[in-house]
C-alpha cells in the first residue's frame, strides 16, 4: 500500500513540474530532484587514480586536461577534443533553440541533463567509442577517409563518389573517357559521346557502330603475334591557312626542289649540324637529322593499311603518309620539298613484290601550312589531295582523326603508340623493302627536351627508347604515328625528325596532331 502510495504522489508532483515547464523534457535541477548518481570525481581518492576517458568525459563532462590526463598522448586527446567539443555544442545549441535535445540523440541527452545513467552510459560507449573508424580504410578507389565519433566520412577522388567512394561517375570524361567508345564532351547532366567519321553512335548512347564496310581506324585481318613492345593540354589552335602548292596538271613541282637538312641543333646562331649529316648523294636522302624504323617488324599485308607512300620523279620511295580519306593524305611538310613530283601509293607492303593490293595516285594539290619553319621544323604538316579517290578494302582504309581533347585526353595518355614505314633499317643502313612497323612508348614532355638541343615546340612530341636500338629512321618521314583505343587506331601523330636513328638517349620528334585539328579540319572541307 505504501509502494502504491509513493508511485501516485511521484506522479502527481512530475505533472505539475511538466505543467509548469511547458515542455517534455525537465530542467537539470528538477530532474536532479528525482534522480542522482554519485559523480566518480568526488569519490574517494578519485584523483590519484589513473585518468580514464570512460570516468572523466562519458559519465560526467570533463575538460581538456582531464582528457589529456586519459589519453597520455597530445595527438590522441586533439584528435578526441575536437570531436567531444563539436558534439557537446551542438547539443548546447539544439537546447538553447528549442529547449530540447537535437537530432544527435542519446549522446547529447547525456551531455544535455547530466543524467546518464549505466545502461545508457553502455550504449554510449558501444556507439562513440569503438576505435578508429577508419582502419581498415572503408574507402574505395583511393579515397580518403576522416574518422569521426561512432561514424566516418570518405573524401572521394575525382570520378567517384557514395559513402564509401564505391560508385564510378560515368559522367565524367577523364575517367574511362566517360565509357565512350570513341569522343566525349561534358554535360550539365552527364556526358555526351559522339563517334570518328564513319561510325554511328549505338543505341546505348556510348558504343559506336560502323556505318560502312571499311570503316577508319579499323584493322580487318588477323594480327599474327609477334615480339613488338607492348607496354600538357593546350587548347591553342593553329589555323594558319593552307600554303596550296601547286595544280600537277602535268607540270613539274619547280616550286619545292629545294631539299632539307632537318631542323638545325643550333638554329639560333646558324652553326652547321655535327659532321656526318650532310646529305647522301648517293641516296638523295636527307641527312640523319632529318626525319627518319629500326628494330621494327614487318608489317603485314593488312595490318597498317591507312600507311601511303610518296613517291619521286625517278619511282623511288622517299616519305611516308597517313590515308585520312578518299580523297586525302596526311604528311610532314618538309617531305614536300624533296621532289619535283610526287605520287602515292597504298596499299603497298613489299617494294619488291606485286600483292595486287598496290594503286598509285597522281597529286592533285598539296596544302602545306603557311606557317612550316625549316630550320627548326615547326609546324611540320601538308595534306596532299589525289586526283582520284582512293578505293577501301580491308587492306586498305583510313585511320580515324581524332578531336582534341580525346587525343590530348585519352590518346596521349596511353602507354605507346605504332609508326610504320618503308625507311632505313638502321643508321646510314639500306632503305627497306618491307613496310617497317614498331611500337613506340611516349615520352614525358622534359624528357623529351632535355635529350636534344634542338628546340622541341608546343606542335612536338617524342617517342621512343632511351637505349634500345627501336626507332624510325630516314624514310619513314611523313609517316603515321596512330594510338590504339578500344580496337581502333587515331591519328596522333607525324613522323617528323630525329637525330640520328635508335641514338642512345635520343627519341622520335613527332608533329602532335592534335594541335592542328582546325586547320585539318577546315582544309578538308573546302577543299573535298
Amino acid at each position: 500500500m505504501a509502494s502504491q502510495f509513493f508511485l501516485i504522489l511521484l506522479s502527481t508532483s512530475l505533472a505539475g513540474l511538466l505543467q509548469a515547464e511547458g515542455n517534455v523534457f525537465l530542467k537539470e535541477e528538477n530532474a536532479n530532484k528525482f534522480f542522482g548518481r554519485t559523480k566518480r570525481a568526488n569519490s574517494l581518492f578519485e584523483e590519484l587514480k589513473k585518468g580514464n576517458i570512460e570516468r572523466e568525459c562519458y559519465e560526467e563532462r570533463c575538460s581538456k586536461e582531464e582528457a589529456r590526463e586519459a589519453f597520455e598522448d597530445v595527438q590522441k586527446t586533439e584528435e578526441f577534443w575536437n570531436k567531444y567539443v563539436g558534439l557537446y555544442q551542438k547539443a548546447s545549441v539544439s537546447v538553447w533553440t528549442t529547449g530540447s535535445p537535437g537530432s544527435g540523440g542519446l549522446l547529447e541527452w547525456c551531455l544535455w541533463t547530466g543524467l546518464c545513467c549505466p545502461p545508457f552510459l553502455a550504449a554510449v560507449k558501444r556507439r562513440y567509442t569503438n576505435g578508429d573508424q577508419c582502419k581498415p580504410n572503408p574507402c574505395h578507389y583511393g579515397g580518403m577517409c576522416k574518422d569521426g565519433i561512432g561514424t566516418y566520412a570518405c573524401t572521394c577522388l575525382d570520378g567517384y563518389e557514395g559513402k564509401n567512394c564505391e560508385s564510378v561517375i560515368l559522367k565524367y570524361c577523364k575517367l574511362n573517357n566517360g565509357d565512350c567508345d570513341h569522343f566525349c564532351k561534358p554535360v550539365k547532366n552527364g556526358v555526351v559521346c559522339n563517334c570518328a567519321r564513319s561510325y554511328v553512335l549505338g543505341d546505348d548512347g556510348k558504343s559506336c557502330i560502323p556505318t560502312e564496310p571499311f570503316p577508319c581506324g579499323k584493322i580487318q585481318v588477323k594480327r599474327k603475334k609477334r615480339s613488338v613492345d607492348s607496354f600538357d593540354k593546350s587548347t591553342s589552335e593553329h589555323d594558319g591557312k593552307p600554303s596550296e602548292l601547286f595544280n600537277n596538271n602535268g607540270k613539274s613541282l619547280e616550286s619545292i626542289t629545294s631539299t632539307t637538312d632537318g631542323p638545325n641543333l643550333h638554329p639560333q646562331n646558324g652553326t652547321k649540324a655535327p659532321k656526318g649529316t650532310e646529305n647522301d648523294p648517293k641516296t638523295n636522302m636527307s641527312p640523319n637529322l632529318n626525319v627518319r624504323i629500326v628494330g621494327g617488324n614487318d608489317c603485314k599485308l593488312g595490318e597498317c593499311p591507312w600507311q601511303a607512300l610518296l613517291i619521286n620523279e625517278e619511282k623511288e620511295g622517299f616519305c611516308g603518309g597517313t590515308i585520312l580519306n578518299e580523297f586525302f593524305i596526311l604528311t610532314a611538310a618538309h617531305c614536300m620539298n624533296q621532289s619535283k613530283t610526287i605520287e602515292v601509293v597504298v596499299g603497298e607492303v613489299d617494294r619488291e613484290k606485286e600483292e595486287n593490293t598496290e594503286t598509285m595516285h597522281v597529286v592533285d594539290k598539296i596544302f602545306m601550312h603557311n606557317r612550316f619553319v625549316l630550320a627548326t621544323y615547326d609546324y611540320d604538316i601538308a595534306l596532299i589531295k589525289v586526283k582520284e579517290p582512293i578505293k577501301f578494302s580491308k587492306y586498305v582504309l583510313p585511320a580515324c582523326l581524332p578531336d582534341v581533347d580525346f587525343a590530348n585526353d585519352i590518346l596521349m595518355k596511353q602507354k605507346s603508340g605504332t609508326v610504320s614505314g618503308f625507311g632505313r633499317l638502321h643508321e646510314r643502313g639500306r632503305v627497306s623493302t618491307k613496310l617497317q612497323v614498331l611500337e613506340v612508348p611516349y615520352i614525358d614532355r622534359n624528357t623529351c627536351k632535355l635529350s636534344s638541343t634542338a628546340m622541341i615546340t608546343e606542335n612536338m612530341f617524342c617517342a621512343g627508347y632511351d637505349n634500345v636500338t627501336k626507332d624510325a629512321c630516314q624514310g619513314d618521314s611523313g609517316g603515321p604515328h596512330v594510338t590504339k583505343y578500344k580496337d581502333t587506331y587515331f591519328v596522333t601523330g607525324i613522323v617528323s625528325w630525329g637525330e640520328g636513328c635508335a641514338r642512345k638517349g635520343k627519341y622520335g620528334v613527332y608533329t602532335k596532331v592534335l594541335k592542328f585539328q582546325t586547320w585539318l579540319k577546315r582544309t578538308l572541307r573546302q577543299n573535298s
